[in-house]
């Protein structure tokens, strides 16, 4: 499916450990990482993983549940608040809320 998608640049990767796949992302730096829910690797876990690796740059993870087209989707975000209403706004609407 997202062959066909002549834009964007696909990798894949199997997974064989916890070390090797951090190293992987390092050296790819991707934007997203897709998982099925046959993954071995929890996607919370991912971005433990990540997180402690210095070099790399958190990316969107998105699980995939086949059974019943389900995408959860796990995002890092920081925002710099200057004012309180910017943590007000945030909390009201979530991370789409324009902070200025």
């Amino acid at each position: 499916m997202l062959i066909q998608e002549g834009d964007l640049a696909i990798s894949s990767l199997v997974y064989t450990n916890e070390e090797a796949f951090v190293r992987s992302v390092s050296l790819a730096r991707p934007d997203i990482i897709l998982l099925n829910e046959t993954s071995p690797l929890v996607p919370s876990h991912v971005f433990e993983l990540l997180e402690s690796a210095s070099d790399v740059t958190l990316p969107r993870v998105i699980l995939v549940h086949a059974k019943d087209n389900t995408l959860d989707v796990y995002d890092k975000h920081s925002i710099v608040a200057t004012r309180r209403s910017d943590l007000i706004s945030l909390i009201r609407s979530g991370f789409e809320a324009k902070i200025s």
